[in-house]
């Protein structure tokens, strides 16, 4: 009798072992009506269920993988803690590792300079639900520095937020030419606006204390005109200027 009943339970509890390690191959052979029997279909049906549950969450995830591969944009996905689970090879390259060196590292071994300081409290914003945007200061394994734009969207789950996932991208090159773009606009505002000043200073003083010396009224009428022009050129030149440094944040 002992061995009729310590057999099956040995049998259920090597099988219910390997389900949890996500083995749902064997099923329980009792050909039995009592409890155990009972028990044993149960097991077979609950884990042809998890096979089958097992097998589309496999395929979700590979579908995810596969689109995330296949993106032009670095992708990644944090745990509640801020480290790597996930990055596709966008991500890895963008910064010069290789995938499976950056997981279980925190994001915020990527940043530099204030951005470090700020990740702890970014970290916290994806924890209360906030989705965050913006750019930030990073480097490159080998130290070279660059310029990433990014998005993070929380992860939800029965219990909150679990992690979060997100997108970068290197916006590096596209900061360095706006810069180029600005400081260019600076610098040919202020070297047109010096000579403007002088040429408008001159006219001005030739349409406002010689007109009586110049007896010629076509002559009078190109000083007035150029008088004008000149003012109309200084205002543009300066609002060309002032547009630059406002978009510098030089505008005080």
């Amino acid at each position: 009798i002992a061995h009729g009943i310590s057999s099956p339970i040995a049998q259920l509890e090597r099988i219910a072992e390997k389900m949890q390690k996500g083995d749902f191959s064997e099923r329980v052979n009792l050909r039995r009506r009592d409890e155990l029997g009972v028990l044993g279909t149960a097991i077979n049906d609950m884990s042809e269920e998890l096979a089958a549950s097992y097998h589309r969450l496999q395929e979700s995830e590979e579908k995810y993988r596969l689109i995330a591969e296949s993106s032009g944009e670095g992708i990644f996905l944090l745990d509640r803690n801020g480290l790597f689970v996930f990055v596709n090879t966008v991500f890895a390259m963008l910064f010069g590792y290789e995938k499976q060196a950056l997981l279980g590292v925190p994001f915020s071994t990527l940043l530099w300079g204030k951005d470090v300081r700020e990740a702890e409290r970014q970290l916290e914003k994806l924890r209360g639900g906030e989705p965050l945007r913006g750019e930030v200061e990073a480097r490159r394994r080998d130290g070279t520095p660059l310029t990433v734009a990014f998005t993070a969207t929380p992860i939800r789950n029965t219990r909150g937020v679990g992690g979060a996932t997100g997108i970068v991208r290197d916006v590096t090159e596209e900061r360095l030419l706006e810069r180029a773009k600005e400081d260019f606009l600076i610098v040919a505002s202020h070297d047109m606006r010096a000579p403007l000043v002088a040429i408008q200073g001159n006219l001005e003083l030739l349409t406002t204390f010689y007109t009586s010396v110049i007896k010629n009224s076509e002559v009078q009428e190109i000083l007035k005109d150029s008088h004008v022009a000149s003012q109309r050129m200084l205002r543009l030149v300066n609002s060309f200027l002032s547009a630059a440094q406002l978009e510098m944040g030089r505008l005080h």
